[in-house]
């Protein structure tokens, strides 16, 4: 049963004030899977929930062991909401995930069972994900690290931290900053941090992504006639390479300024122009093939960054891992067909129809999602399961599908 909050409900949850979504639905516990997610029958029908903004150590994936604190956490969870009533609470931008598990705040007698789950050690705050109480959660988990509660105290170092000290196992870039230490991409500092904040300048983008791409400048010796260049320093075989194969041209007044910050679509370009990926000309301004492409194609962490500012360490690593593995797209619009084992049953995304009829797995209902829904970026179309590619929203809803819930 549904019970309707208005808008400004509020809880008051350790002295942080959390605003309730505008609707929850009231559910039954089956059982707890893990720290994080929860079996349910809610208006009759059976639901996996996986818990927004908080992640806990795995217990029960078979590609992964047991690790460290999993089992607290799981066993918590269970002494928590076996066998309770809880509240389901929506996130309106996102309603399912893509295992098609509801993606739920979770509220048991008035509490937020996330923020607890944080506020006590179990939990990570999960940052991969933006959502309304992230920064309440990144909060209570400062807290209880300081405090060493549960993980904090009971794991090593190692098994909470990820490869530098500042980067924890759940960070949002986890993956590509693991790709770029271990391809040795990319270095950190003698403190042993990453740093993932801070600026590069142009010298240091040149060199992250010429190594991504596994250039060898060392012995590149073709000057690069650059006013501002010290040929003897750390950067130069990077910023003549550079120069040479037509990445950079450089200033007006013949400098490269290599210590200035790199901005968002700077440096967009110079790392398309060093992978040699080939962008259509869409018009507008000189950046926009670049940053069109990267947006369409899932290149960016984040769509809607800010393309003025700096580029971040973080955002580098992210984009040379991308560019990295990207494929270009068939330029065919026709279906793969089902009886042709020389094609692969994953269809590759086309020029012209960009909307992904996906098939759920647990309802069989036909749901499509069209560039901009919270789950498009992670959605695949497998064409042997009768999944497809749409050019238009009236041919998908033509065809018996509907809109995801998680559209804007």
């Amino acid at each position: 049963m549904r019970t309707k909050n208005t808008l400004n409900l509020l809880i008051t949850f350790l002295g942080i004030v959390i605003p309730i979504s505008t609707w929850a639905a009231s559910a039954s516990v089956l059982d707890v899977v893990d720290g994080d997610t929860l079996r349910v029958e809610v208006d009759g029908v059976t639901e996996k929930v996986r818990i927004i903004g908080i992640d806990t150590a795995e217990t029960v994936d078979p590609r992964k062991p047991v690790q460290c604190f999993g089992k607290e956490a799981s066993d918590h969870m269970k002494e928590l909401l076996s066998g309770k009533t809880i509240e389901l609470e929506t996130n309106p931008a996102e309603d399912r995930d893509v295992y098609d598990r509801l993606l739920r705040y979770v509220r048991l007698d008035g509490e937020d069972v996330g923020a607890a789950m944080v506020r006590d050690g179990y939990a990570h705050s999960y940052k991969k994900y933006p959502h309304p109480r992230l920064e309440d959660y990144n909060e209570l988990e400062r807290e209880a690290h300081e405090a060493n509660r549960g993980l904090w105290s009971s794991c090593n170092e190692g098994e909470q931290q990820s490869l530098f000290s500042d980067i924890t196992s759940n960070h949002p870039y986890i993956s590509a900053i693991e790709w770029g230490k271990n391809s040795n991409v990319l270095s950190g500092y003698p403190d042993g941090t990453f740093q993932p904040d801070k600026t590069v300048n142009r010298a240091e983008l040149l060199k992250i992504m010429l190594a991504a791409k596994g250039i060898d400048v060392a012995n590149f010796s073709v000057p690069s006639s650059f006013s501002d260049v010290d040929e003897s320093a750390w950067y130069a075989p990077y910023i003549r390479f550079a120069k040479h194969e037509g990445v950079v041209q450089g200033y007006e007044d013949g400098t490269f300024r290599p210590n200035q910050a790199v901005n968002f679509v700077e440096a967009l370009k110079m790392a398309y122009l060093i992978y040699g990926i080939d962008t259509q000309d869409t018009g507008g301004e000189w950046y926009s093939r670049f940053l069109n492409h990267a947006r369409s194609n899932s290149i960016l962490f984040n769509g809607n960054a800010d393309i003025a500012s700096g580029m971040a360490r973080q955002d580098v690593v992210w984009i040379a891992y991308k560019l990295k593995n990207w494929k270009p797209a068939t330029t065919s619009s026709k279906p793969v067909s089902k009886s042709s084992s020389s094609q692969s049953s994953v269809q590759n995304q086309t020029t012209e129809c960009l909307i992904k009829g996906n098939i759920s797995t647990k309802t069989d209902e036909r749901i499509y999602h069209v560039q901009g829904c919270g789950s498009y970026n992670q959605t695949v179309i497998d064409t042997s399961k009768g999944e497809r590619w749409f050019c238009t929203e009236e041919e998908a809803v033509a065809s018996g599908w509907r809109k995801a819930l998680n559209c804007p």
